[in-house]
């Protein structure tokens, strides 16, 4: 009897530690196996690569940056509308794929989609750098400040009249009209001439070149080249003292049958200090036979630092020298708000004035409103 249960016992203790065995390899494939023999998991795949186009190349470098222009305006002219206006609106790329040479395309989407620049240049030294393609032309200070670092909102009458931009005859007249914005299409050398050491600074800054003389994306009318160019001085740090030169010809007016003379000469002030800049230009041209020329005085400084900038302008423009009646003469009130590192705000009232008979006399004062964003 205690033979039988010995042998009964034995025999369930070895079936149930068989089934442990078999129940503990069921859940492990592996439980057993040799490592020779393991089957090892696969492993997980690298995550997706994006495909980029860094603004950082090792060659070089590009930027791409903008800025856009809202203004409202209020004319004392009843006969004139008030509103809101997109005035500008500029996406600009500009870069440098190989060493010493770069490039600048620039478009403006307001009031209408247009090409502004489009120029590649090579600098051989401080002294001496080609730029070739649509540009603005080396003549007049102020028309070559750049639209978001002005300190009033307008430019002065003489440089919109002589400096091709909106009543420009180039700009007036003819089968394309509208307003060049100082820019036409040529080449031109430019350098500067610099102390020596450490602190060096400008010395002497030189432009000059060939256009065709008849404005932004438009060919030439004529087989004559204009010429363009400006020398400006710094006795001081602070001080500049130029002038600028051009001599062209182009087809305008109401006989087109041959080119007209379109000459102009200027000279330029400027002292800049991070308080106070003071500017002034006089500028005269000769369309045809027709005499023109004007000048300006402008005074800007911080009443806060870097934040709130006052602005005084007399602005003077003789439309035809030979004739009385034809002067128009803007005195500029403004205030600027630096909002940010990439934001102003611009409020001016230019109080205008006529020369001429009492009834010449228009009630045609302006006051604007301009919010600029850029980045």
């Amino acid at each position: 009897m205690n033979q039988i249960f010995t042998r009964t016992f034995v025999a369930l203790f070895l079936i149930l530690w068989l089934g442990n065995i078999s129940a503990s390899e069921g859940q492990n494939p592996n439980a057993g196996a040799t490592p020779a023999d393991t089957v090892k998991k696969a492993p997980p795949p690298p995550p997706a690569q994006l495909i980029t186009y860094p603004l950082s190349l090792a060659s070089g470098k590009f930027k791409l940056s903008g800025y856009a222009q809202v203004r409202y305006q209020y004319f004392t002219d009843t006969l004139v509308s008030n509103g809101f206006d997109v005035r500008r609106a500029r996406v600009t790329l500009a870069g440098s794929p190989f060493k010493n040479f770069d490039y600048k395309l620039q478009a403006d989407f307001a009031p209408t989609t247009r090409v502004m620049d489009v120029t590649a240049a090579y600098t051989f030294n401080t002294y001496i750098k080609i730029v070739a393609g649509q540009q603005k032309i080396p003549f007049s200070l102020e028309n070559l400040i750049s639209s978001p670092l002005m300190e009033s909102i307008n430019r002065s009458q003489v440089v919109e009249a002589l400096v091709s931009r909106s009543r420009d005859v180039i700009s007036t007249q003819g089968a394309v009209v509208g307003n060049n914005n100082g820019r036409d299409i040529g080449a031109l050398l430019t350098g500067v001439i610099k102390t020596q050491g450490e602190n060096a600074r400008p010395l002497v800054e030189y432009s000059g070149g060939l256009f065709s003389g008849n404005g932004i994306n438009k060919a030439d009318n004529n087989r004559e080249l204009d010429f363009s160019g400006r020398v400006i001085a710094y006795p001081i740090k602070q001080i500049s003292i130029g002038g600028s030169y051009y001599n062209g010809s182009a087809t305008y007016g109401k006989d087109v049958s041959k080119p007209k003379n379109r000459d102009r000469f200027g000279f330029e002030v400027y002292y800049n200090s991070p308080r106070i800049t003071v500017k002034s230009e006089f500028i005269q041209g000769v369309d045809s036979a027709t005499t023109r020329n004007g000048y300006y005085v402008q005074l800007a400084g911080f009443i806060l630092p870097e934040k709130f900038q006052a602005v005084l302008k007399y602005d003077s423009y003789d439309s035809n020298i030979d004739k009385d009646g034809d002067q128009s003469t803007i005195y500029t009130f403004g205030l600027n708000w630096l909002w940010g590192k990439y934001a102003k705000i611009q409020a001016a009232y230019d109080y205008r004035k006529e020369q001429g008979d009492s009834d010449a006399q228009k009630d045609n004062d302006l006051f604007s409103v301009m919010l600029q964003l850029g980045f």
